[in-house]
């Protein structure tokens, strides 16, 4: 019996650490709000836990994105927004490039409201050219952060779909208007650093087993 114990504690202990190490996401925009747009990967948004109070966030436009979209001298990204349950808590810090106004409840064209926009200049001034990648570290003092506090969907309504995070994109010649809202899917599948840890620990508790039948 005690044996017994002992494996369902290694396994849930196993599973345990996996769902630890796994404070991540990788997601990628690929649906646009503009008519006649192609449903394609436009950019990717990658989430990362950089120490308990820390999370950084690396977007970046898909390579060989401006080819396929014939971009001109100002082609990128200008606006970036996403979502958290922790309004007031937190702080936007390392911003690269800097030149980023940080707005809130803002809806982002029929995907919804999104609790933080981030737009590229200032709102009434002239805009810096667009830019095909954003960085920041979000911080948050007194609360241990995890991808649940930013992996949440807009709020409706959203006549063009709910995302967890959203960006727009300019400055192409190839389809009319030339610039579009773009969403990730509004029910992802696991990213695979996730599945690859949750199988981790599942062989772990396996190998266990397989000891202590011996």
């Amino acid at each position: 019996m005690k044996s017994i114990r002992t494996i369902i504690a290694a396994f849930f202990a196993a599973l345990l650490l996996g769902a630890g190490i796994a404070s991540a996401f990788s997601v990628d925009l690929t649906f646009p709000n503009a008519a006649g747009m192609p449903v394609m990967t436009y950019a990717t948004v990658n989430g990362s836990l950089t120490d308990v109070h820390t999370f950084h966030f690396n977007i970046n436009l898909a390579p060989g994105l401006s080819n396929d979209l014939g971009g001109g001298g100002n082609f990128g990204m200008d606006h970036f927004a996403f979502n958290t349950d922790l309004l007031g808590q937190i702080s936007i810090s390392n911003l690269d490039p800097t030149m980023w106004t940080i707005q809130l409840n803002k809806n982002m064209d029929g995907f919804g409201t999104y609790d933080i926009r981030m737009l590229h200049g200032q709102q009434g001034q002239p805009r810096p050219p667009r830019t095909d990648y954003l960085y920041f570290d979000v911080l948050a003092p007194n609360v241990n952060l995890t991808e649940n506090n930013f992996f949440i969907l807009s709020d409706s309504p959203a006549d063009n779909g709910q995302g967890h995070f959203a960006a727009h994109i300019g400055g192409f010649n190839n389809y009319v208007p030339g610039s579009t809202f773009v969403r990730d899917e509004e029910n992802p599948i696991p990213e695979p650093g996730t599945m690859i840890l949750l199988g981790i620990s599942l062989l772990t508790a396996a190998g266990f087993m397989r000891k202590m039948q011996k």
